[in-house]
């Protein structure tokens, strides 16, 4: 028997079995990758269509940007800088700013980044970096070229690992790494 024969076959045996007769055996199955001959219509709605609110809980789309901590972080700035941590937080990276009431706190895919407003002079007690994921390390060169802001391309212990080292406006040294599936 030829492949198509046995697979008629073995589905009328199965249905012989099952007891299944809602066709009759001869009919052929539908081939998806054959072209249908018989267009397919649509009715005429009843009236205009008016969309039915959805009650469920809104699930907040995922962020460009993962911070590369085990927590939320904490970093210091300056007072009077906010529009500038905007611009180079939400603006540049991705990051998704929450309400104004919180203080300035910025939300990243798994972690909030969280900004403790001092009074200038702003002295710090470390100088290391922050961590931040982004989708695209030469995209964010790309960004970073085009803003003119100064920052160091540089590369890993381990092959293949690349970074970019700079300052947000606030003065925090920031890594961008880029995020890669494994």
């Amino acid at each position: 028997m030829a492949g198509r024969e046995i697979s008629f076959f073995l589905a009328r045996v199965f249905r012989e079995r099952v007891g299944v007769r809602d066709f009759p055996v001869e009919q052929e199955p539908m081939d998806s990758r054959r072209p249908h001959h018989e267009p397919l219509e649509l009715l005429d709605s009843a009236g205009p269509f008016k969309p039915v609110e959805d009650r469920r809980r809104r699930i907040p789309e995922l962020l460009p940007v993962k911070l590369v901590t085990v927590e939320d972080a904490r970093l210091i700035c300056g007072a009077g800088l906010e529009v500038q941590l905007d611009d180079f937080y939400v603006g540049l990276l991705g990051f998704e700013r929450i309400g104004p009431e919180e203080g300035i706190v910025y939300r990243a895919e798994n972690f909030n980044l969280q900004f403790d407003v001092l009074e200038p002079p702003v002295r710090r007690e470390t100088l290391r970096a922050l961590g931040i994921e982004v989708l695209s390390l030469a995209l964010a060169q790309e960004q970073l070229i085009a803003r003119e802001i100064e920052h160091t391309r540089q590369k890993g212990l381990t092959p293949g690992h690349e970074s970019i080292l700079l300052m947000d406006p606030a003065g925090n040294w920031i890594e961008l790494t880029e995020s890669r599936a494994i």
